[in-house]
């Protein structure tokens, strides 16, 4: 009889048998008969089976004594698997050679194993003779050897086993945590283009709350009958041709806005190879898409103001010649015979003059209004304005840390001054340099705030400090985007620089020009021109 074939439920049942075998043989011969004199044949041959069945088995047998774990037979399953040999653990407790272990497992079948008799597939965790742990599945029952309760315990090794299970659950977590987290799409498909599993983050574009919602599913379920049908074509190339394939589809929907997206798909092969089915992961790239048409609508725009700018230039170059080169014989006309003409004549000349000015002055208003247009900026409404009142609000804001580092703010601006600004850049303008000169001044130092016409049409605000100055390179680098120029203030105060640069912007839009003089140590002068009228030209 081959034992080693047998599964252990096999065995267990076999030697229940051959234990009611020997019981029934006690009662018929007695036990001395039995333990002593075994003179029936055929009780000696039920013996010998019994004994090899223990020994042969390929699980371990072991049979402790109830009361104290006492090791009174071990097979060679059990020295193969745990490392002791009979001489090593015969006469022992499992106590006493630290078998256990965790030691409660012991109490808990001990427990099971007084109320039922036996306990079957009882797991616990043992300690080899060389401390490496070993993982059995048990099981046990009761039985009495000469009048003292025993415990025969077939035990499994199932080490391998629960080490493979718990390599399987690792890669299972792994394999969720990237189908759960990643962005991308990630879906599975049977032969049929049926959905079989899909990551969260492809339930969510679907509009699902979980991916299980789309197995046995479709892309006729979620997209438009063009586009699905296109899939399920790839797809079934793939399966025919077992090739990948690499694409930017288009994704067209049944109630909301096309999407792009940029997607690998690949066959799906079972162990053997055979292809059973589609795989892909895609990526949403709507965004990008977007911006590329943008890119080129904004490129194509381009091209066409460029081509718009030239013929107009080439216009406007036209347009501008009549009317200039009368005003400029007219001057000349003037410069030369003014003498000899009379005030008819020169009555005459210079109305000439006027229509031909009033020409190139309406013609550069249309110049403005059509680059206003062309680029979209910020709204642009200038007024007048009265210039020291305009100045004194927009340093308002700045009072607190003017109040703070004791530094003294002198005006030198005349009542009747007025500007022709918007009033909102031209605040931010004041700011930024009043709070730039209150930065880089120390306590108790001075700022003068001037204002003075330069002539007819620009007057010159000039906001000077007592402050750290600046040196030459720094200086060159204050109002170019492509230089960093931010420095602490003289109390740490941060500064980034850009506050310059949209003085810069906001001041040309307003028709004016700014500049700085300073030295290193020796404080700093922001200049600006501002225009008096509406009618000034810069």
């Amino acid at each position: 009889m081959n034992y080693r074939n047998k599964t252990r439920e096999d065995l267990v049942n076999e030697i229940s048998k051959l234990e009611k075998i020997l019981k029934k043989t006690r009662e018929e011969y007695g036990k001395e008969i039995l333990l002593l004199k075994p003179v029936d044949e055929r009780v000696k041959y039920k013996e010998n089976t019994l004994r090899k069945a223990f020994m042969l088995s390929p699980d371990s047998i072991n049979i402790n004594r109830f009361a104290d774990g006492l090791y009174v037979f071990i097979n060679e399953g059990f020295t193969r698997i745990m490392g002791y040999s009979e001489e090593e653990i015969l006469g022992k407790t499992s106590l006493e050679m630290d078998i256990w272990v965790d030691p409660d497992d012991r109490k808990i079948l001990l427990k099971e194993l007084q109320a039922k008799g036996e306990v079957k597939n009882f797991e616990a965790r043992f300690k080899a003779k060389d401390k490496t742990i070993k993982n059995g599945a048990m099981s046990a029952s009761l039985i009495d050897l000469n009048g003292v309760s025993h415990i025969l315990n077939v035990t499994r090794d199932i080490t391998g086993l629960r080490q493979a299970n718990e390599a399987l659950s690792q890669e299972k977590f792994l394999m969720d945590t990237i189908m759960d987290n990643l962005p991308d799409y990630i879906y599975f498909k049977d032969r049929e283009s049926r959905f079989i599993r899909m990551n969260k983050a492809q339930a969510r574009f679907f509009g699902l709350d979980d991916p299980s919602q789309a197995v046995g599913k479709t892309d006729f379920d979620f997209f438009t009958k063009e586009h699905a049908q296109q899939a399920y074509e790839d797809e079934q190339t793939i399966i025919r041709t077992g090739q990948w394939m690499k694409k930017e589809e288009k994704e067209t929907h049944h109630n909301v806005p096309d999407t792009w997206a940029s997607t690998i798909k690949m066959p799906l092969r079972d162990k053997e190879g055979n292809i059973i089915g589609t795989f892909g992961m895609s990526r949403d790239v709507t965004e990008r898409k977007l911006a590329d048409e943008e890119i080129k609508h904004k490129n194509e725009l381009l091209q066409s103001i460029n081509a718009e700018k030239d013929k107009f230039f080439s216009f406007l170059a036209h347009d501008l010649r009549e009317p200039l080169s009368n005003f400029v014989a007219a001057t000349q006309i003037l410069t030369e015979e003014i003498q000899t003409m009379s005030l008819d004549e020169i009555r005459e000349l210079t109305v000439s003059m006027k229509i031909s000015a009033s020409s190139i002055y309406c013609l550069l208003e249309n110049l403005l209004e059509w680059s206003y247009f062309k680029r979209g900026v910020l709204e642009f409404t200038p007024k007048m304005h009265n210039l020291k009142n305009i100045v004194q609000n927009s340093i308002e804001v700045v009072s607190e840390s003017v109040g703070k580092k004791n530094i003294v703010i002198d005006f030198s601006i005349a009542d009747d001054l007025r500007v022709y600004i918007d009033k909102h850049m031209f605040e931010s303008v004041i700011r930024n340099l009043v709070s730039n000169a209150v930065k880089f001044t120390p306590r108790g130092g001075k700022i003068i705030i001037s204002a003075s016409a330069v002539n007819d049409n620009f007057i010159k605000l000039k906001i000077s400090d007592t402050g750290i100055g600046m040196n030459t390179e720094l200086k060159s680098k204050l109002f170019l985007l492509s230089e960093k120029t931010s420095r602490p203030g003289t109390e740490g105060e941060p500064s980034t620089g850009l506050g310059l640069l949209l003085c810069k912007d906001f001041i040309e839009k307003n028709g004016g020009k700014i500049w700085v003089e300073s030295e290193e140590g020796k404080g700093s002068a922001f200049s600006i021109t501002i225009r008096q009228s509406e009618k000034a030209l810069t």
